[in-house]
């Protein structure tokens, strides 16, 4: 098995848990009921509830875009060599391995940041 497989599973893993999450979040906003279910009934009043699912499904919404970009993000990180790039960029700036290993784990999250997204 050479790099390239490698590569190709690792994205195919990577589309593939977004697809999973994507679904799961799908399926769990669709199946909120509009009346509290009774364990609920003694915590919840009927305004209540509905803004909390209301309030979910926008917030949902909003995370399916920032899963979005995070997984293009991911997706051209990877298939462009991009860690190994940043990998490549802190060893060369120090001899290291901690000094490295802040280095890298400092630019991922600055591009994600970028972004909108946090590690």
């Amino acid at each position: 098995m050479n790099s390239q497989n490698i590569l190709y599973i690792f994205i195919v893993l990577v589309i593939f848990n977004f697809l999973f999450t994507t679904v799961l979040d799908y399926l769990n906003d669709k199946n909120w009921k509009d009346e509290i279910p009774d364990d609920l009934k003694d915590f919840y009043d009927s305004s209540t509830y509905l803004k909390a699912k209301k309030y979910k499904i926008e917030r949902g919404r909003l995370s399916s875009i920032s899963s979005s970009l995070n997984l293009i993000f991911t997706v051209l990180m990877l298939y462009f060599y991009g860690f190994g790039f940043i990998s490549d960029y802190a060893i060369s700036l120090s001899d290291s391995v901690i000094v490295q290993s802040s280095i890298f784990f400092y630019d991922i999250p600055s591009n994600y940041l970028f972004l909108g997204n946090t590690f």
